[in-house]
């Protein structure tokens, strides 16, 4: 008679822990911006306080959305700030746009000082033609956009939708400026467009939005994942 050996089945072992999340490191040191942004908005921490249906979004979107924000400032008077640094690809996408480089930063500033609380206004390529929520560029391959909280125009437009980075989306950031006030009031207090206008003036990479635009106009959104 056959002998009948009944054994056990052993659980398959646990999948390992994710790894943890962690912000990238900034390109520059806390005091390359100064004086145009004071080294100590990078100090403290915030609490989060958002509801949970909206934590990704809330918590994706900034990091996304501040990814991109210290990739396109550089150091006041670096080379990288200089007009010199815009590429003819993305002079050309300006001037059909917007005229002249001048006038987009005038609306770029414009839209910034008009956000209602916090958010950001954008630079952005659209992938589809036209936005109702957009200003300025019709069909010259730029867009300017303003979101609240920490949405951009990548993002679905549902409140209860995380969609950080969406392939389909009509329009790609390359060019954006934080108004939340974190961003400026200790050293600015309430006068957002005394921010603003150093900011566009100063601190934009203007090699970094160059690359953006070229990505972006390729159809390659990659160029913030990192």
């Amino acid at each position: 008679m056959p002998i009948i050996v009944h054994t056990q089945a052993t659980a398959s072992p646990a999948p390992p822990p994710p790894p943890p999340l962690s912000l990238p490191p900034l390109p520059y040191g806390y005091d390359t911006l100064e004086p145009v942004i004071s080294s100590q908005v990078g100090s403290g921490r915030l609490p989060i306080t958002a509801a949970q249906e909206t934590t990704l979004r809330n918590q994706g979107g900034g990091l996304w959305n501040h990814q991109l924000f210290w990739k396109v400032m550089a150091s006041p008077g670096s080379a990288p700030t200089s007009r010199s640094a815009i590429s003819p690809a993305l002079l050309s996408a300006i001037q059909r746009a917007f005229g002249s480089v001048d006038e987009m930063l005038a609306q770029l500033k414009g839209s910034a000082d008009a956000v209602f609380g916090s958010g950001w206004a954008w630079v952005c390529v659209p992938s589809t033609a036209g936005d109702s929520n957009a200003s300025g560029g019709g069909g010259g391959g730029l867009q300017l956009l303003t979101t609240a909280n920490q949405d951009n125009p990548l993002m679905k437009a549902s409140s209860n939708l995380f969609a950080c980075v969406v392939r389909s989306q009509p329009c790609a950031p390359i060019l954006g400026i934080d108004v939340w006030e974190h961003a400026y009031y200790l050293q600015y207090q309430a006068k957002r467009s005394d921010y603003t206008q150093a900011w566009q003036q100063q601190l934009i990479n203007w090699a970094a939005v160059s690359a953006f635009y070229e990505a972006a106009a390729a159809g390659d959104l990659s160029y913030n994942d990192t």
